[in-house]
């Protein structure tokens, strides 16, 4: 968000060298790749790639059900994604404090 308003308005980070056509095709393109990417993994989708999607999507949001996986795998143990077991967390804290090491590193 402050990138694409710093981009429109202040143009402090950018260089004067910026096109924002370039920067607009390449990220039509970035969206384009994602979307492709999202639909040959989302089997009930191949019946029309351009409608059925977004007609799954308003679906899903209109049931009110989660959906997903329901279980999950950590350190060998099998539990459900709706009550994650405090390690998981911890090992997301530490995975955290790891990548700001590596990126002190850098």
């Amino acid at each position: 968000f402050f990138a694409i308003i710093d981009i429109l308005f202040f143009k402090k980070i950018i260089s004067k060298e910026f096109s924002l056509k370039k920067f607009i095709i390449h990220l039509i393109v970035i969206l384009l790749i994602a979307y492709l990417v999202t639909i040959s993994f989302w089997p009930h989708a191949h019946k029309n790639i351009i409608t059925e999607p977004f007609k799954l999507a308003l679906l899903l949001k209109n049931l009110n059900i989660a959906f997903g996986l329901t279980w999950g795998l950590l350190n060998g143990h099998i539990f459900y994604t709706s009550q994650p077991p405090l390690i998981f967390f911890t090992n997301l804290l530490n995975l955290y404090c790891c990548a700001m090491q590596f990126l002190y590193i850098l």
